[in-house]
C-alpha cells in the first residue's frame, strides 16, 4: 500500500500572496503496526530437564496462552512492541513469570525454570508378583523444595505396606516394602493399585499384579523380588519354598555373564525350602549401574529376580579388610566420622565422642555418655528379607563403663518403642524380642556371665551370631564361642532404621536397657552368620 502526503509551501509580503508551491511525497505502508516475537523453554529448575503440558500465558498489549510441547518449548508471533509478563505453570511445579521487551523485527527469549513442588517420583510404577514373589520394593523421592507429608492406600487387602504414611524432606529419598498375603488370594490373576497421595498436591498410582496357582501342585515362592549389591556386596542369600503338596521340581538361568549361583536347579519337598547364594563379580565390569536377571522355572510356576549392582572406582578400598562376604555394613570410625566404609548405610552422629582410645594401631572410635548420645542410621542393615528375623552377624569391640542398648530396632510405624534390642546389663549379653501374637515381652540372656571380664577395663570382641535357619543365637567372646541357645521371634524387623550405643523406648516399664555407657569400635554388620573361624579371623586382625 502506498502513503501519499502533500504539503503546501506559501511566501507572503505584506499581506499579499507572492507564491505557492504544493510538494507530494509517496512512502510504502502495510497499514500494520511494527511487530516483534518471544519464543521459549520451559525446564525443571532442579534437573534442567524440559517439563511438557506447561501452560504459558502472555500479558501486555496482548494477551494469548498455549500449552508447551513434549520439547518444552513454546513461541508467540506477531507481538504489538511493548512490554510483556509470560507466566508458565504445572501442577506439579511452582508457579514462575518473567518480563520481556518485545522490539520490532526481534525475537526475544522467554526461558522459564519451575521448581518441582513436591514432585514425589515412584518407581516402579508397576509390581508383578507373578506366583512366585511375596515381597516387592518401590522407591519414592520428594524432588521439591520443601518437606511433604504423604500417605500410601492400597486398593485390597491382599496387599499390605511397611509404613502408610509419613513425612519426607526436600530431596529426600525413602523406601516402601509392598507384600502379598496369598492366603487372600483366589486361584488365578489379581490386579491392585498403591495410591501415594500428597494432600493437596495430587496422587501417584502404582499398579499391582499377582497370581495363585491350586496347592494341590507343587508352587514356587521366592520371597523376594529383587537383589541389590550395592556398591560392595559380592554375595546375597535367596530363599526357595515350595508351598505346594508336591515335589517342586526348579531350576534357573542366570542372564549376566558376572551372576552365578552355587546351585543350578534342585527338587524340594512340599512344606520345604532351601537357600541359594548368589555371586556377583565385579572384576573387569565398567563404572556405572549393572542390573541382571534370575530366571526361575518350575513345576510350581516361574519368576524373575532381579539383580542390581554398582560397580564406583570411588568406593573405599577395604585393602586388607578380612571376611568381606555377606558384610553390609563396616563403621571403623578412623577417620573420626560414622561413614559406612561398605556405602550402604551411613550413620547421623547424635552426640557421641570421638576418642583416641581404640582396641587397634589408629584410628579413634566413639564415646557414649549413657544419657542421650547415639548413632542412627536410616536402614536397617539387620533386615534379611529372606527370613522373619534376624538372620546374620553383629561384631563390634566394646569397652563398657555401664550397661546398656549397643543396637536397636523399632517397632515398625513407631519409633519409640523396641523392636528388637541388644546390649549390656548386670554382666550379660541381652537381647530382646516383642512377640506380636501374644504382646508378650521375650528377654534373651546368654547363659554365660561376662561381667567379670566385659568390664575390667580393657577392650573385648563381641559377636552375635544369629542363625535363624536353625533358630540358634551364638556368643563370640574374644573370639571364642561362649554359649549358644535357642530363640525363635514371631515377627517382622520391618522398620527402616537403626540405632547404635541407644535404644528408642520411651515408656516407665523394663522393656529396655538404656542408652549405652563406654566405647564401641570397628562395628560389622552382615547378612549371614558367620563362622567360628572367621570370628576368629576377625578378632586377631583387630578389626
Amino acid at each position: 500500500m502506498t502513503r501519499h502526503n502533500s504539503y503546501t509551501i506559501t511566501a507572503v509580503l505584506i499581506g499579499v500572496l507572492i507564491a505557492s508551491l504544493t510538494i507530494t511525497s509517496c512512502s510504502e505502508d502495510d497499514g500494520e503496526p511494527p511487530k516483534g516475537s518471544v519464543e521459549g523453554r520451559v525446564t525443571d529448575g532442579l534437573t534442567g530437564e524440559p517439563i511438557s503440558d506447561a501452560t504459558i500465558s502472555l500479558t501486555g498489549e496482548e494477551r494469548r496462552s498455549e500449552t508447551v510441547g513434549s520439547d518444552g518449548t513454546y513461541s508467540f508471533e506477531n507481538l504489538l512492541v511493548g512490554t510483556y509478563t509470560i507466566a508458565a505453570q504445572h501442577s506439579q511445579y511452582e508457579s514462575n513469570s518473567t518480563e520481556v521487551s518485545i522490539q520490532v523485527s526481534m525475537t526475544a527469549e522467554g526461558d522459564l525454570e519451575l521448581i518441582p513442588v513436591s514432585s514425589l517420583d515412584v518407581n516402579p510404577t508397576v509390581l508383578n508378583f507373578s506366583t512366585a514373589i511375596d515381597q516387592l520394593n518401590i522407591s519414592f523421592t520428594n524432588r521439591g523444595t520443601k518437606s511433604i507429608n504423604y500417605e500410601i492406600q492400597t486398593s485390597d487387602r491382599w496387599i499390605s505396606l511397611s509404613k502408610n504414611r509419613g513425612q519426607l524432606g526436600a530431596q529426600n529419598s525413602d523406601l516402601l516394602t509392598v507384600y502379598v498375603n496369598r492366603r487372600r488370594l483366589e486361584v488365578g490373576n489379581v490386579q491392585g493399585s498403591i495410591i501415594f497421595n500428597v494432600p493437596g498436591k495430587g496422587n501417584r498410582k502404582v499398579d499391582v499384579f499377582a497370581s495363585k496357582l491350586s496347592s494341590n501342585s507343587a508352587v514356587l515362592m521366592l520371597g523376594n523380588g529383587s537383589l541389590d549389591f550395592g556398591k560392595s556386596s559380592v554375595s546375597e542369600t535367596l530363599r526357595i519354598t515350595n508351598a505346594g503338596s508336591n515335589t517342586l521340581l526348579w531350576d534357573l538361568i542366570v542372564e549376566k555373564s558376572w551372576i552365578s549361583t552355587d546351585q543350578p536347579d534342585g527338587a524340594i519337598p512340599p512344606g520345604n525350602s532351601e537357600i541359594i547364594t548368589v555371586f556377583v563379580d565385579r572384576a573387569n565390569q565398567a563404572e556405572g549401574a549393572h542390573s541382571g536377571i534370575l530366571n526361575f522355572s518350575s513345576n510350581g510356576g516361574n519368576a524373575n529376580v532381579s539383580i542390581k549392582m554398582l560397580v564406583d572406582s570411588d568406593v573405599v578400598d577395604p585393602g586388607s579388610t578380612v571376611v568381606t562376604s555377606g558384610l553390609r555394613a563396616y563403621y571403623t570410625f578412623n577417620d573420626g566420622t560414622t561413614k559406612d566404609l561398605m556405602d550402604n548405610f551411613e550413620a547421623v552422629n547424635f552426640g557421641a565422642i570421638t576418642s583416641d582410645d581404640i582396641p587397634d594401631s589408629n584410628g579413634k572410635s566413639f564415646s557414649f555418655d549413657g544419657i542421650d548420645n547415639f548413632l542412627q542410621i536410616a536402614g536397617n542393615p539387620i533386615k534379611n528379607t529372606n527370613y522373619r528375623t534376624i538372620h546374620g552377624t553383629l561384631a563390634f569391640w566394646t569397652k563398657p563403663i555401664g550397661n546398656g542398648s549397643i543396637f536397636a530396632v523399632p517397632r515398625n510405624g513407631n519409633d519409640q518403642e523396641n523392636e528388637f534390642i541388644a546390649g549390656l546389663f548386670n554382666g550379660r549379653i541381652y537381647h530382646s524380642f516383642d512377640f506380636h501374637s501374644t504382646r508378650d515381652w521375650y528377654w534373651g540372656a546368654f547363659g554365660i556371665n561376662v561381667g567379670s571380664k566385659i568390664q575390667d577395663g580393657n577392650w573385648h570382641h563381641v559377636v552375635l551370631v544369629y542363625d535363624q535357619a536353625n533358630s540358634k543365637a551364638t556368643l563370640f567372646f574374644d573370639g571364642i564361642q561362649y554359649s549358644h541357645e535357642k530363640y525363635i521371634m514371631d515377627q517382622y524387623l520391618n522398620a527402616d532404621l537403626f540405632r547404635v550405643g541407644g535404644d528408642f523406648y520411651t515408656g516407665t516399664n523394663n522393656r529396655t536397657l538404656g542408652n549405652y555407657s563406654g566405647l564401641l569400635d570397628n562395628i560389622r554388620i552382615y547378612n549371614r552368620p558367620l563362622s567360628d573361624s572367621e570370628v576368629k579371623e576377625i578378632f586377631n586382625a583387630r578389626q
